[in-house]
């Protein structure tokens, strides 16, 4: 294709050979700056260095152009100024970079193009309405792509405990693109995640880009809906693997997903970064421990309901026990529920679930 970049296009530049100025050769540079010109006799002498050292330094300062063949006589090598220097050597690297932006600009264009026409083809065949897919790196894959095309809104519900720096630092750059293209930003993570300073960095940048984070207390599906066209929803693993996804395309599916994140949005608190720990989620937070106590959950089931470690869920169990004056869980359990601490959601569920 033409204009495709090629890694040869990177072959003349100064590093390419690994090419790096060490002290001897600024040791060397600097006495051919006293000296006028390069001399790699005095070089071997004054500096203990062996001829093939001293041959691999006038290399590197050659390549550097802090080495240039005098003006009256090509084999002597003068000092150049390192200002003359970095102009000559950065402006090729300058040139290089923009025309790679600039061809990278292109192939974007022409590849997302065909977006358009690809997802109503999609859309089209009754037997990719979804799809499944075990491999989660092919997932994030996918979620970067629509992340990149995304033209109206994304949805996103993140359950589960703190993000990784990591993760978190992948994600950035791509919310902050289609925020900036206008697109939408809705995100809702559950009341633990406030307790992270790394998520809390994140949600301030999120939300100072026009973005709005909430969080909940109970436990629920993680969920990530693109302009209503296209959703993916993370398969569950019992041997702690990345979870693969189901990818729905069907648009009657995607709307009631998308529905399904109003109703969850309209109970969730917001997420203020600037405000120290649980903030307002504090009451939402309690009234989530009152209610799988109440269930007769098992610590570990309960924890990973709430996005939270067992250790920091029998915390908040202690402290709803010291609170209501009970000297069992099951006590603390009918005292919340007589107390109204349950919520319209501990009203007449059950719950069959087992740690596994």
């Amino acid at each position: 294709m033409k204009g495709l970049f090629k890694m040869s296009d990177l072959a003349d530049l100064p590093w390419s050979d690994g090419l790096h100025l060490d002290p001897d050769g600024v040791s060397a540079f600097l006495r051919s700056v006293d000296r006028g010109w390069f001399d790699e006799g005095a070089l071997r002498e004054e500096q203990d260095l062996p001829a093939t050292e001293v041959a691999r330094i006038r290399t590197t300062l050659l390549a550097l152009k802090l080495l240039r063949p005098a003006a009256t006589d090509p084999q002597r090598l003068e000092p150049n100024s390192p200002g003359r220097a970095a102009a000559e050597v950065v402006s090729p690297v300058h040139e290089t970079v923009y025309r790679l932006q600039r061809e990278a600009s292109r192939m974007q264009g022409t590849l997302l193009s065909l977006e358009s026409a690809y997802q109503q083809h999609v859309r089209s065949r009754d037997d990719t309405s979804l799809e499944v897919i075990d491999d989660w790196t092919h997932v994030r894959a996918m979620i970067a792509e629509q992340s990149w095309c995304a033209t109206t809104e994304v949805l996103a519900i993140l359950p589960g405990g703190l993000r990784t720096a990591e993760t978190l630092a992948e994600t950035l750059p791509r919310n902050l693109a289609m925020l900036e293209r206008g697109v939408r930003l809705r995100v809702i993570y559950q009341h633990t995640a406030r307790t992270s300073q790394v998520t809390r960095s994140h949600v301030t940048s999120i939300n100072a880009a026009g973005g709005l984070v909430r969080t909940v207390g109970h436990f629920v599906e993680g969920l990530v809906v693109f302009d209503q066209e296209t959703a993916f929803l993370p398969t569950r693993t019992d041997d702690g693997t990345p979870p693969g996804a189901a990818v729905v395309r069907s648009a009657k599916v995607t709307r009631f997903l998308a529905a399904v994140f109003e109703y969850l949005w309209a109970e969730a608190s917001p997420f203020l970064p600037s405000v120290m720990g649980y903030a307002d989620a504090t009451g939402d937070l309690r009234s989530a421990v009152a209610r799988v106590l109440a269930q007769g959950l098992k610590d570990g089931v309960a924890a990973r309901r709430l996005g939270m470690s067992e250790r920091t869920f029998r915390r908040h169990v202690s402290h709803l026990m010291t609170e209501l004056n009970a000297t069992s869980r099951f006590q603390a359990g009918v005292l919340a529920a007589r107390a109204g601490l349950l919520g319209a959601e501990g009203d007449g569920e059950e719950e069959t679930e087992a740690e596994t």
